[in-house]
C-alpha cells in the first residue's frame, strides 16, 4: 500500500473531512510495507521508501501528527483568524 500525498485543492476541507483523511492516511502508513513519498530538501529529491525504513523518531513524528487530528488537535482558519478580526 503506498502512501499518496494529499491533493490540495482550493476547497477548504471541514474539520470531519481533516480527520477523515487524517485515518486514512494514518491507517495506510500503518500497513504491512506502507510505503511513503520521501522529499529530502537537502537534495531536493523525493524518494519512495519503506515507511519502516524511517528512523523511529521520524515514524513516530508522523503518527503523532495524523492522530493529533483525531480529537480536533486543530484551529479552522476562521478561529484563527477571528482574535485579529476583533482587535481592528
Amino acid at each position: 500500500m503506498e502512501l499518496t500525498t494529499l491533493e490540495i485543492s482550493p476547497k477548504v476541507l471541514t474539520p470531519r473531512e481533516i480527520r477523515d483523511r487524517a485515518k486514512t492516511e494514518l491507517h495506510k502508513i500503518n500497513a504491512t510495507n506502507a510505503t511513503i513519498c520521501w522529499y529530502a530538501p537537502t537534495e531536493d529529491s523525493e524518494q519512495i521508501v519503506k515507511f519502516t525504513d524511517l528512523p523511529e523518531d521520524q515514524q513516530q513524528a508522523i503518527r503523532r501528527g495524523l492522530e493529533g487530528f483525531e480529537p480536533r488537535n486543530f484551529i479552522s482558519l476562521d478561529n484563527y483568524e477571528r482574535p485579529f478580526q476583533s482587535n481592528s
